[in-house]
């Protein structure tokens, strides 16, 4: 138990320090390169992530959870056998990348070729066999030395509109670079390599079962961006895509529990054990979620006119809006990145993806063309919160919902309440930094304080830690 927390712990950190590379990133990006290159950088990189998902074919979630069941005589074939389908994805998916671009006729031709390393960085990726024997460590620790190198690079080399291609190339050689590195230190792992017992088949439909799902996914998580561009132009694009930048780290940060505790669920043969790891799982990612939701929400105005730019003051009302997905996305991960997965029920994993998928693109094709960055902020809101709402509704029949979501009403209101706070009553009293702090500031006084006047379970949990 102490390794996992310590995952846990390990996973948080890095998820924070991710956090705070934008921060210091994002605002040069956006004053040298300006929207329009942003917007090119956010079509061409939609793309790529659309391509490396097929690529690693479900291997962060059935990866992860084979490698944690595995034996230890068994772990090296499983291994192998598992990677030998990302291998074969990769290679196939790389050459019709090629074949497809070579043929284009398209001033984003030389962006497009610049995510060829991004590509084949993901057909490397073996992440995954780390987190699954619990090695969580190592996996932040190489990130963290790569995500250090591409922000020097990116102040060292990006200097104006003209480097947009350097900027691309850099962010495509990060996760290239970064995936070599783990397969010098996998010989440490696997002493007695063979290749003789390598063995596909009993991985193949698990790992389509996972894929499929994923492919529904990057519908509206990549290539959004890509209907954005189409049906827009490039400065909604980046509107769109840069006003959700923000949520999605602070989802990285809430989810990185998921990584780390569903190769502890699948592993538990406990149902008492397993079921008190969930729920408090799902109780802790709903005050976390609905706490960071309310302070972007609170900061907004604010924080793009600081941080971004007046060229970006447009977008307030996107990242206003948007963050609300931090709530949808962390809460119904937890029913199945976490008790779907471990439970090994990748049907069920995958209907809402598909669903979620397609109700996406409907939705972009009614909204974004009359209402361009603003209709597509308002598609994948509605479509987080279908995912989120399906997901409950499939495990209804395996577990108590009832209990499982028991007290959370009481965080809703929390959150309903520092948010009305915080935007009827904005702090104005200094520079936009100065009252990004004192906002936070109070707004976090707010909502811990209601936290423990209702008398919450994370409130009960704290009092009795500082107790003992």
């Amino acid at each position: 138990m102490k390794k996992t927390i310590m995952n846990v712990v390990y996973n948080s950190f890095y998820q924070v320090f991710i956090l705070i590379i934008p921060l210091i990133t994002i605002p040069y990006i956006s004053r040298v390169l300006g929207a329009d290159s942003i917007g090119v950088s956010s079509f061409v990189s939609s793309i790529a992530n659309f391509l490396g998902t097929i690529i690693v074919m479900g291997m962060y979630q059935l990866g992860s959870r084979e490698i944690a069941r595995s034996a230890s005589e068994k772990l090296e074939d499983n291994f192998f056998s598992l990677w030998l389908i990302q291998a074969i994805s990769g290679i196939l998916v790389i050459l019709i990348y090629v074949s497809v671009i070579l043929f284009l006729k398209t001033t984003l031709k030389i962006y497009l070729l610049l995510e060829i390393p991004f590509l084949i960085g993901y057909m490397f990726d073996i992440s995954w066999f780390f987190v699954g024997i619990e090695k969580v460590k190592n996996v932040i620790l190489r990130n963290t030395v790569v995500k250090l190198v591409t922000v020097l690079s990116v102040f060292i080399f990006v200097k104006s509109k003209e480097d947009l291609w350097i900027y691309v190339l850099i962010l495509s050689l990060a996760p290239f670079v970064a995936n070599f590195v783990f397969w010098l230190s996998l010989h440490m792992e696997l002493k007695n390599t063979s290749l003789h017992h390598i063995n596909i088949k009993p991985y193949l439909a698990g790992a389509v079962a996972l894929f499929l799902p994923q492919i529904a996914l990057q519908l509206y998580t990549n290539l959004d961006d890509v209907l954005v561009g189409l049906l827009a132009n490039n400065k909604e694009l980046a509107y769109y895509d840069q006003s959700q930048k923000i949520a999605r780290i602070i989802l990285g940060i809430i989810t990185s529990a998921s990584t780390v505790l569903m190769p502890k669920l699948a592993a538990s043969s406990n149902s008492k054990k397993f079921n008190t790891i969930f729920k408090s799982s799902l109780d802790y990612t709903l005050a976390l979620s609905v706490y960071f939701c309310a302070m972007v929400m609170i900061n907004a105005s604010q924080f793009i006119k600081w941080y971004y730019g007046s060229e970006f003051v447009p977008m307030i009302d996107n990242m206003f809006f948007v963050s609300i997905i931090i709530i949808f996305i962390s809460y119904g991960g937890v029913f199945s990145n976490q008790y779907m997965l471990a439970k090994g029920e990748f049907k069920k994993f995958a209907i809402s993806y598909y669903v979620g998928g397609i109700l996406n693109v409907l939705l972009n094709l009614c909204l974004t063309s009359v209402w361009k960055a603003n209709g597509a902020t308002v598609a994948l809101i509605l479509t987080e919160l279908f995912v989120c709402l399906s997901r409950i509704y499939l495990v209804r029949d395996e577990m108590n919902v009832r209990q499982a979501v028991n007290g959370h009403g009481k965080y809703i209101f929390i959150f309903v309440f520092t948010v009305i706070i915080g935007t009827l009553f904005p702090i104005r009293i200094g520079g936009n930094f100065l009252n990004l702090v004192i906002q936070t500031l109070i707004g976090t006084l707010i909502f811990v304080s209601q936290m423990f006047l209702y008398k919450t379970k994370i409130s009960k949990d704290l009092l009795a830690f500082i107790r003992k």
